[in-house]
């Protein structure tokens, strides 16, 4: 499983990518896991299989969609990606982020994986 630890984090509004993005990253390390997902999709989005969110990896690695399910357990995000997904990115199936950042802006990221992701991301997402 790939795991990291983020220091960091941020779910907010970027009115200069009209999308709204979750960026976990260790100031320590680099390491950094992002989401981001268009406000508004066009025709050729919905066309191209663009119509969804996009994983990003520090890398360069990036892929549409393909998170199978997550969930928020004491502090630690799990993510299970797809396998299309995960030989996209380069990484497992599996990958954890350890929250080691205020719980305020835990809080915020798991607000906004729900709302970017879009199914519940507690303990019920399997």
């Amino acid at each position: 499983m790939d795991r990291m630890v983020a220091t960091m984090g941020c779910a907010e509004y970027v009115e200069d990518l009209n999308a709204e993005v979750v960026v976990l990253s260790d100031e320590t390390t680099g390491d950094r896991f992002e989401l981001q997902r268009s406000i508004e999709f066009d025709d050729q989005d919905r066309a191209v299989g663009m119509d969804t969110y996009c994983v990003c990896m520090p890398w360069g690695a990036t892929h549409y969609g393909g998170i199978g399910s997550w969930r928020e357990h004491d502090g630690v995000l799990e993510i299970s990606f797809t396998e299309e997904a995960a030989k996209a990115l380069g990484m497992g199936l599996r990958f954890q982020v350890e929250m080691r950042m205020g719980p305020g802006l835990a809080d915020a990221v798991v607000e906004g994986m729900r709302r970017i992701v879009g199914f519940a991301g507690d303990d019920s997402a399997t």
